[in-house]
């Protein structure tokens, strides 16, 4: 919109002309977006600033092509991001930090009435801090696909198919560290490892790249507030790999209800513990690892 401002009777007839912006949003609907480039310019272009409080929904499956190497959407989140039953595929993220502060995740961080849904991941995820930093500066970072933090918000129905290497703090394929939310009725098929496959370890037994405080699904649940409920992850519990944090459970202080392992015959055949799965939502088939309905 173009306005022009004219001064009145008697003067020089100086005006000035200036835009009023509209980018299309309509909060009532949210913003579709339907290409990486979109996915990146809303997050990264001009109108980054106001996209962490707004609501976007797909309208596509998204490959991320030259976006690939997503740096993660920056911290604070708290709007609305519905995946309409779509994928996002293609993320292949390689990075070697020399301070690890940041950590890693699709969303860096998902705040107070962020909801994320509906939403299939797929990709990899390779995060490295260099071992002497690590060590010897105490790092508090986190390393996950979908959301690095977590301090409040709703993530329901998605599935990760991400595999994520690191030798980081607070790691797993969806949220490394959440102290607050929930996370609703969602699966995770992805794997956890150290760097090029080292395997996971105790804090205490850190030869290598090895990670800690990890979990298959989430990595660290830090309070009370925090809870888990529905949601499975592919594979088995070992010495050093839980659910949520470690497998001794220390520091895991939320509630997690109806959730935990599954073997692959599991999700495929168990469907009495997809119960509260809404089928508008999933395809929920014996026989079948269960998968997200495209919506209109």
């Amino acid at each position: 919109v173009t306005v022009t401002v004219s001064l009145g009777e008697g003067s020089q007839g100086d005006s000035w002309t200036f835009s009023i912006y509209n980018d299309g949003y309509d909060p009532a609907t949210g913003m579709p977006i339907a290409s990486a480039r979109e996915l990146y310019d809303t997050f990264f272009g001009e109108t980054a600033s106001r996209s962490l409080t707004r609501n976007f929904y797909l309208s596509a499956d998204i490959a991320l092509g030259e976006y690939a190497n997503w740096q993660g959407i920056p911290k604070g989140f708290t709007g609305h991001f519905d995946g309409k039953g779509h994928t996002i595929s293609g993320l292949d993220v390689d990075v070697v930090e020399s301070s690890g502060s940041q950590g890693y995740g699709f969303f860096l961080g998902l705040s107070e009435n962020a909801v994320v849904e509906n939403l299939k991941l797929e990709g990899n995820v390779k995060y490295q801090v260099f071992m002497a930093d690590a060590i010897n500066n105490g790092v508090s970072n986190g390393v996950a696909a979908l959301a690095q933090s977590m301090s409040g918000g709703i993530i329901r129905n998605v599935l990760i198919d991400v595999d994520v290497q690191t030798n980081a703090e607070f790691n797993a394929p969806v949220v490394a560290h959440m102290t607050g939310g929930q996370i609703l009725n969602s699966i995770s098929l992805g794997s956890m490892s150290g760097i090029d496959g080292a395997p996971v370890v105790a804090p205490g037994d850190r030869p290598g790249w090895a990670p800690f405080t990890f979990g298959a699904f989430a990595g660290k649940i830090d309070s009370a507030s925090c809870s888990v409920t529905g949601c499975y992850a592919l594979g088995a519990p070992s010495a050093n790999l839980g659910f949520t944090n470690r497998a001794d459970g220390s520091g895991e202080i939320g509630g997690v209800q109806n959730s935990g392992f599954k073997t692959e015959e599991e999700l495929k055949t168990g469907t009495d513990i997809y119960a509260d799965y809404d089928t508008n939502i999933w395809n929920i088939v014996s026989g079948e690892i269960p998968s997200l309905k495209v919506q209109a």
